[in-house]
């Protein structure tokens, strides 16, 4: 049993700095913005509400996927 415990007191340092290393690691360099992580997911109001599309060929006039999401889209 002490054998078990002094084992574990010695294991225990390196489980915890390889999980910080990881952590740390795995962190991106530069900040992303909440917008640029969302910006393929969320659609404008405009093509949800179909105020985008065009009467005539129903597709979406000149939707930019790139474009910042107003205020209104929020």
């Amino acid at each position: 049993l002490i054998i078990m415990l002094l084992g574990f007191c010695a294991y225990a340092p390196v489980v915890y700095l390889a999980t910080a290393q990881f952590y740390e690691q795995s962190k991106p360099q530069s900040p992303i913005s909440v917008e640029d992580a969302f910006i393929k997911t969320f659609k404008p109001v405009e093509v949800l509400t179909g105020e985008a599309y065009d009467d005539a060929a129903d597709e979406p006039a000149a939707a930019d996927d790139r474009e910042p999401i107003a205020e209104n889209q929020k």
